[in-house]
C-alpha cells in the first residue's frame, strides 16, 4: 500500500500537484515583471507549474499581501494539496524597482529649463527635498519630463514627469520647486583644526543661494589663505571673517627676540611673550631681565619689534 501511494503522489507531481509536504511556502518573494506566478508562492513545484501566472504583479516597489484564505485559494484553483499551518501564514510579493532621487529629477527638470532659455547662474530646487520616486525596472528611461510651467516673477515651477511603470505604461507625476540666482562661494576642500593654517589648493567654489548670503560670509579667497581656523571647520562650511584668524607665530610663554632699529643702530634683548601672538599683530612682551613689559609687533618666530617709545624699558 506504502509504494502504491508513493507512486501516486509522483504522478500527482508530475500532472502539476503535489502532496501537501511537497509545498514550500515563500513568505516574501521579489519579482521583476508585471505578474506573479505560482513559484513566487510556493516551493519544489514543476517548472510548468511554477511559471504559472496567478495575478497581476503590483506597481513598482509596492508589495500584494496574500492572506492564509487568499494562499489556500490560489493552492485549490491550482491543484495544489497544501494547507496552511495556521491562520497566520502568510506570502508577501514585492515588486522591483529603480528608486529615482530628487537629484536626479531636479538635474531633468532643469535641463529642460536650460534648453527653454534659463538664465545663467540660476539653480533650482524641488519643494520636497526627500521625495522619491519607483519607477521599473529594466531597459528605457525611469522617468521623462513631460511639461514644465515655470513663472520667472517668483521664480516658481510645476513639472508633469512620465513615471515609467513597465509594459508601455506611464503614470504622470507633478513635483513643484523653486529656480534661483546663485553666487560661487569659496569654501574648504577638506576639515580644518585650529592651527592648520589654510592654502590656495585647499579651496573649492560652491554655489549657494545670492539672496540668502549673510554679509559676513568671505568672498574673497585670498583673504582665506593663510588664515586658521579659530575652532574646527567642516569641509564645504561656509567661512565667516569670526571663523578665521592668521596663526599663531609666538605662542604665550615663548622666549623671544625683542629687536628695536634706530638709525645707525640695532638693540636687541631676550623676552617672554605674555600672550599670543600672529604675524604682524602686537602683542606684549615681559624684558626677561628687567621683568618690565613692553609692547611689540610679532615679524616672525620667537622675533618681535619693539615699538620706540619701549626703548627706555628695552635698555634697562
Amino acid at each position: 500500500m506504502k509504494l502504491i501511494a508513493s507512486l501516486l503522489a509522483l504522478v500527482f507531481l508530475a500532472l502539476g500537484g503535489s502532496t501537501a509536504d511537497a509545498q514550500i511556502l515563500r513568505p516574501r518573494a521579489l519579482v521583476d515583471s508585471e505578474t506573479i506566478r505560482l513559484g513566487d508562492l510556493f516551493g519544489a513545484l514543476p517548472a510548468e507549474a511554477s511559471a504559472r501566472v496567478i495575478a497581476p504583479a503590483p506597481a513598482p516597489g509596492r508589495t500584494t499581501l496574500f492572506d492564509a484564505t487568499a494562499l489556500v485559494a490560489v493552492a485549490r484553483d491550482n491543484g495544489l494539496a497544501w494547507s496552511p499551518q495556521s491562520r497566520f501564514d502568510r506570502a508577501v510579493v514585492q515588486r522591483a524597482s529603480r528608486t529615482i532621487q530628487a537629484e536626479e529629477i531636479e538635474a531633468g527638470i532643469f535641463a529642460a529649463l536650460k534648453a527653454d532659455g534659463l538664465e545663467d547662474g540660476m539653480q533650482i530646487e524641488l519643494t520636497n527635498r526627500r521625495l522619491s520616486l519607483d519607477a521599473a525596472t529594466g531597459t528605457g528611461a525611469p522617468f521623462a519630463i513631460q511639461s514644465v510651467n515655470y513663472d520667472k516673477r517668483d521664480g516658481i515651477f510645476v513639472a508633469t514627469l512620465s513615471l515609467n511603470m513597465g509594459a508601455d505604461v506611464a503614470v504622470p507625476v507633478e513635483v513643484r520647486g523653486t529656480a534661483f540666482r546663485t553666487a560661487k562661494v569659496p569654501v574648504l576642500s577638506r576639515p580644518f583644526r585650529h592651527g592648520q593654517v589654510i592654502g590656495d589648493d585647499d579651496i573649492v567654489w560652491k554655489n549657494l543661494r545670492a539672496g540668502t548670503l549673510d554679509p559676513n560670509i568671505m568672498l574673497d579667497p585670498e583673504a582665506i589663505v593663510g588664515k586658521t581656523p579659530r575652532s574646527a571647520v567642516r569641509s564645504g562650511e561656509v567661512l565667516r571673517r569670526a571663523d578665521l584668524m592668521a596663526p599663531v607665530v609666538i605662542a604665550k610663554g615663548d622666549l623671544v627676540t625683542m629687536v628695536l632699529a634706530a638709525p645707525q643702530m640695532t638693540l636687541t634683548a631676550q623676552g617672554r611673550a605674555t600672550e599670543n601672538g600672529a604675524d604682524g599683530q602686537t602683542i606684549k612682551v615681559e624684558n626677561t631681565r628687567s621683568k618690565t613689559l613692553v609692547e611689540a609687533v610679532v615679524v616672525g618666530p620667537n622675533r618681535v619689534a619693539v615699538h620706540l617709545q619701549s626703548l627706555a624699558a628695552l635698555n634697562k
